[in-house]
């Protein structure tokens, strides 16, 4: 009974899971059998090893941060890392830059900052006032234009065959990391924009590397479960100030 439960409860992600090796044991096995890989084979074969393990890890850490729960960052920290090794083994060097730099630390200190400002296992939410709002988006487009026109045009980071995307989901995913430590609610609605791109991002790709299916596969489960937290945060956020209210007229 408890197995069934558990299948019941984490079905999806069971399904994907299996779905992502089923891709990862076929096209790699096609591509040893037809020679179609390219370098030596012990490489390619860790290439994919390296593209599958944090598109396994991704589905864990993305359930739990919907869930609002504090271990999803530390969780979400490890892999990645893990991430960061398989964007530069893709050709995608702002994505790594993002994963290795800023994914990696930002977390975990999400992490601790979460824990502070709990109550319970309840994290406090809080909402973004007009400006603040309008700030994220100007910071979203300058720091994009800034790697897009200052670095990626000029030659200082390796070329990108999708530079546009590229940079625009490094300068989200960098604001996004940001502000989540800030609790704040909107946070998972831009990173939801940042999803919808990335999905984008990741189908030009696969139509040029069938390798990079998994991407495609996780890129679809991870607009789904922003798009989760996008519900699940608001609805805290408000139960929160609910109660808040409630209580005012015993304080006085």
């Amino acid at each position: 009974m408890k197995i069934w439960r558990f299948f019941y409860k984490y079905w999806l992600i069971i399904a994907i899971a299996i779905m992502i090796i089923a891709f990862a044991v076929y096209n790699t096995s096609t591509a040893v059998i037809n020679k179609s890989y390219d370098g030596e084979l012990w490489f390619f074969l860790l290439t994919t090893v390296i593209k599958t393990i944090p598109t396994l890890g991704t589905l864990v850490v993305l359930l739990f941060q919907a869930q609002a729960k504090r271990i999803a960052f530390l969780m979400g920290a490890a892999n990645a890392s893990i991430y960061g090794i398989a964007y530069i083994l893709m050709g995608l060097p702002f994505s790594a830059t993002s994963a290795l730099l800023i994914s990696v630390p930002i977390p975990i200190f999400t992490f601790f900052s979460w824990k502070k400002n709990s109550s319970g296992k309840e994290v406090r939410f809080r909402t973004m006032k007009w400006w603040q709002l309008a700030a994220t988006v100007c910071i979203i487009l300058a720091g994009w234009a800034g790697c897009y026109f200052g670095l990626s045009k000029t030659g200082i980071m390796p070329p990108s065959n999708y530079a546009i995307l590229d940079t625009l989901i490094f300068s989200i995913g960098v604001v996004v990391t940001v502000i989540i430590t800030f609790r704040f609610i909107e946070s998972q609605y831009i990173n939801a924009i940042s999803c919808l791109i990335g999905l984008i991002l990741q189908i030009l790709i696969v139509t040029k590397d069938p390798m990079s299916i998994n991407f495609v596969v996780i890129s679809c489960y991870n607009l789904f479960r922003v798009s989760q937290a996008c519900v699940n945060w608001t609805r805290q956020y408000l139960h929160q100030k609910k109660s808040e209210t409630a209580a005012e007229p015993a304080l006085k």
